[in-house]
């Protein structure tokens, strides 16, 4: 308080001083409560997520902190949810919530910790094919439990690499074409070189018997959906945007075929090379933002998977 207000208040009446004493008593409180808020921020400083991300990611990052996940791979973490969270506010809140959701599962946890690790790995280490498939497993399982989930995993990592440089590694990127059931002993290098140039290599239709047990079968995906023909331009081109994502993050889509049928509706046919190849895709694809962009152009929609026994 100012030196030159007590000679006043000496010669105050006394409800003129009780006055004075409650003012100066709530400005005191109201300092102490903004310096308790100052301090809370400058603790928050220390781990810095908090100044970036939302408190639901910031927390998450905590939770990851706490079962011993590597800072290197919370920032990779950190900076992929700032970029979700500027593509796609309302999806990255419904992720989030459920990311935590899965630190609940054991397993999840325990895949989270051997991921992280195995970024120092060789692309040869022989742990990799084994923590590939259990990767493989824990995605299947949780897309079966509600295909409208989204799921972690690292081939989704893929489709922001450009945005992020350095948040892969050999192993990682072996561990996810491992994942995503590729058989190449050199696709490593292969498959970061593709990524890079935006590159598919789709396969020309073969054909395919049902007598032909030899060959393996390819697969079909097939949408069925109204589309209202004021979106019709606007869904050509968020479709167009998802089949270019979906080909830089996953081997194995030969083609896409949408047809009009007479009734007005649609038939969206996406052809897959191997059953295999369609299933992580699908599992994995539910977290890529153009998928549900694409769907919510789409109105009673339904969907069925079909395997090619007759190709001519």
């Amino acid at each position: 308080m100012p030196l030159a207000r007590i000679g006043g208040l000496l010669d105050a009446e006394p409800e003129v001083l009780a006055a004075e004493i409650a003012e100066i008593d709530r400005a005191l409180r109201n300092r102490m409560a903004q310096l308790r808020r100052t301090r809370g921020e400058l603790a928050q400083l220390q781990g810095g997520d908090r100044l970036f991300v939302t408190a639901e990611v910031a927390d998450y990052l905590a939770e990851l902190r706490d079962i011993g996940v590597s800072e290197r791979h919370i920032r990779m973490e950190r900076d992929g949810w700032i970029l979700m969270h500027t593509a796609a506010p309302e999806d990255a809140a419904r992720w989030i919530a459920e990311k935590r959701e899965f630190l609940g599962d054991p397993e999840f946890r325990a895949l989270c910790l051997e991921h992280d690790a195995a970024f120092d790995w060789s692309p040869e280490d022989p742990r990799l094919p084994a923590l590939a498939a259990r990767t493989r497993s824990w995605f299947a399982d949780c897309h079966h439990r509600s295909e409208a989930r989204p799921v972690h995993n690292p081939a989704i990592a893929r489709l922001a690499e450009q945005s992020q440089p350095g948040a892969s590694s050999p192993a990682w990127d072996r561990l996810a074409q491992l994942t995503r059931g590729q058989p190449a002993s050199d696709a490593v290098e292969a498959g970061a070189r593709d990524r890079r140039a935006g590159a598919t290599r789709a396969r020309p239709p073969r054909r395919i018997r049902a007598t032909d047990r030899e060959l393996t079968m390819s697969a079909v995906r097939v949408h069925h959906y109204s589309v209202d023909p004021a979106h019709l331009e606007q869904l050509l081109a968020q479709r167009a945007q998802l089949i270019g994502g979906i080909r830089a993050g996953f081997p194995g889509l030969v083609e896409t075929r949408l047809i009009r049928l007479e009734d007005g509706t649609y038939q969206d046919i996406w052809h897959w090379e191997t059953a295999e190849q369609l299933t992580a895709a699908v599992a994995a694809s539910a977290a890529f933002p153009p998928v549900s962009a694409t769907l919510a152009l789409t109105s009673a929609g339904t969907v069925q998977n079909g395997e090619v026994i007759d190709e001519q």
